[in-house]
């Protein structure tokens, strides 16, 4: 992917989400879910599933977040607080990336049967993020695309710091 189509991409979804996000608890059907919303337009943009493993969800979800926030900010060059920086580098512990982004038509890997994007650690293999979407769905692909392109600068923006 160049530069340009990731430029692209995230000014796309900064144009569709254009924040600041939160972060609140939901439930898909029978699966408890971390969920990212954008607050200037109270829009869900997606929810992370999980049955036992609530701590690792709230972890990739606070990660999400600080990642997006991080992006959309970088003009303003603001730095990680404590907080946030603790929280991503739990994250690149258990994921240390680089990721990728990936699509999976007929099975969804191995999160669901329905087709799915996912956000992947290329490194450990660990699905990070998956997007449940109907063949081709363009938003859940720019949705997983900004992801997974947030989370590459803001693992180089950590690696940047002392």
């Amino acid at each position: 992917m160049t530069q340009q189509t990731s430029t692209d991409t995230l000014s796309k979804f900064f144009t569709d989400f254009p924040g600041p996000y939160s972060l609140a608890h939901g439930v898909d059907s029978v699966d408890r879910t971390v969920d990212l919303f954008c607050k200037s337009t109270q829009q869900f943009i997606l929810g992370l599933s999980y049955w036992e493993d609530q701590q690792t969800a709230k972890i990739n979800a606070r990660t999400i977040c600080i990642a997006l926030e991080s992006a959309r900010q970088s003009k303003a060059q603001t730095a990680l607080t404590e907080a946030e920086t603790q929280t991503v580098r739990q994250f690149i512990q258990m994921t240390p990336g680089p990721f990728r982004t990936r699509f999976f038509p007929e099975t969804g890997g191995r999160i669901t049967s329905r087709p799915t994007w996912t956000v992947q650690c290329i490194h450990t293999g660990e699905v990070i993020l998956g997007v449940e979407s109907e063949e081709g769905c363009s938003s859940c692909q720019q949705i997983t695309t900004a992801v997974n392109q947030a989370l590459g600068l803001l693992r180089d923006q950590l690696a940047d710091q002392p």
